[in-house]
């Protein structure tokens, strides 16, 4: 075993240990033939050190994402795992955030089954860096204990964004990074907090300010104007940046596609701006917030969306600049968490 080998079945050994894996378990790997097949090989090693069952599922890459992904037979597999660690991943500029198992209706199977469900596609450098921490995780579960009570959310900066949001009823998630529960999704490496809108309830302004990332793209350039009427982006003003954004719309053929779909804040501290998309999405006192698909739910506390909208498409967008506010009370300002109580 080469010395880099041995590194990444360290590093996934202490990433099992977060997600609680014991011999009485069973670990599924599901992955494709694009994703380095040595993640795979790292968490077997890794698994059978707590003597877990383990079983690696390949199946045939996608070239574009699918609700029905990825079949009965291979749902059903999956299913009969306790945990399973998701390294499928979806092809072009578009799409490299993603997951194509995030948004289906086999995810949301699988975690009401009681299996839980770990996004790993990360380079190993970054999960390195961005191993969960217990200090960040605690941050996290008390701004999604805050947020599940809020009913409204407004987002404002100097740059000229003022949006307003609804999210009665609505739950609030947590990702921290690591999976520990029943019915639980996250992403690793991860800390945020956030959740969706009420469809029809967003109004106002947008504007991403130069040095803000669109994760599937690119860093801003010049400003951006989006405004947004009932829930959708409904207009896109600006240079070269607006013209890419239009144009990643469009290609959807979808309304659903305009919709907002979660919006949030990052909450750890160790990340690096434009590091990676975890690095942008998590980033301390960021705002994230998202276009597209939000369907998912697990059973878990703090898990899932819980939104309607079942679009293909989904773009996340990280704005540095932002005042937050839940229920009128400021979140996040300047670069900081405000509220001792969620720092």
């Amino acid at each position: 075993m080469s010395t880099s080998a041995a590194e990444m079945v360290s590093l996934f050994r202490k990433e099992l240990e977060f997600c609680r894996v014991n011999e009485k378990e069973t670990v599924a790997l599901f992955t494709e033939p694009r994703f380095d097949q040595s993640y795979s090989a790292a968490f077997v090693a890794a698994s059978k050190d707590f003597g877990a069952d383990v079983f690696t599922l390949v199946v045939p890459s996608l070239r574009e994402p699918s609700l029905s992904f990825p079949g009965k037979a291979v749902t059903e597999s999956l299913k009969q795992a306790d945990l399973v660690v998701d390294m499928t991943m979806l092809p072009g500029p578009g799409f490299h955030s993603l997951s194509p198992f995030l948004y289906t209706d086999a995810s949301n199977e699988i975690l009401a089954s009681g299996s839980r469900i770990l996004m790993v596609n990360h380079a190993v450098d970054v999960l390195r860096r961005l191993l969960p921490d217990q200090r960040i995780a605690k941050r996290c579960r008390a701004g999604a204990e805050f947020l599940e009570k809020a009913e409204t959310i407004r987002l404002t900066s100097a740059a000229g964004t003022d949006l307003t949001l609804g999210k009665k009823g609505r739950p609030s998630n947590c990702q921290r990074g690591y999976v520990d529960e029943p019915g639980q999704w996250d992403h690793w490496p991860s800390a945020q907090v956030g959740c969706a809108p009420l469809e029809d309830s967003s109004n106002g302004t947008l504007v991403l300010d130069t040095g803000d990332w669109v994760v599937n793209f690119r860093m801003i350039r010049d400003q951006v104007k989006i405004k947004i009427k009932s829930g959708r982006a409904i207009d896109i003003q600006g240079g070269s940046d607006a013209v890419y954004l239009r144009e990643w719309f469009r290609l959807w053929n979808d309304e659903w596609a305009y919709g907002v779909s979660h919006i949030g804040w990052g909450c750890e501290d160790r990340a690096i701006w434009g590091a990676s998309v975890m690095d942008v999405e998590s980033y301390y006192a960021n705002t994230l917030i998202a276009f597209g698909s939000n369907f998912f739910k697990g059973p878990a506390k703090y898990c899932g969306l819980g939104g309607k909208n079942r679009s293909l498409a989904h773009l996340d967008i990280g704005l540095r600049n932002c005042n937050f506010y839940a229920d009128g009370k400021l979140i996040t300002s300047k670069g900081n968490i405000v509220p001792d109580a969620l720092q």
